[in-house]
């Protein structure tokens, strides 16, 4: 009986098809629709979307699934990363190059 209490006890977590316990959900797909790639900062996600069609952007959105902002503008992204001094690196199939980015402090994420 005891265990079935401690069992009771313990948060909710739902099984995925990979095993792994599923806890929690950000986006919802309200501004993550055709998310291509992520890249996982210190406070935020960066969240490479490619749209419905043509076009592309970056969303930045906290662990408490606020949307913080919108940057970018691509053709046809494919990936994205970030290296250690914070500029990110997102591939794009349509322009057929690598556009980086930097954290400029006023505007946000501008093209280098």
């Amino acid at each position: 009986m005891t265990q079935q209490k401690d069992k009771i006890k313990q948060p909710p977590y739902a099984i995925l098809r990979g095993g792994y316990k599923y806890k929690e959900t950000l986006g919802m797909r309200r501004v993550t629709t055709y998310c291509m790639d992520m890249v996982e900062a210190k406070d935020v996600l960066y969240v490479l979307i490619r749209a419905d069609g043509s076009g592309g952007n970056i969303r930045r959105i906290n662990w408490k699934d606020e949307d913080l902002d919108v940057f970018g503008n691509f053709k046809w992204p494919v990936q994205m990363i970030q290296d250690s001094e914070g500029r990110l690196f997102v591939s794009d199939e349509g322009d057929h190059c690598v556009h980086s980015l930097v954290d400029d402090g006023e505007k946000g994420y501008v093209p280098i």
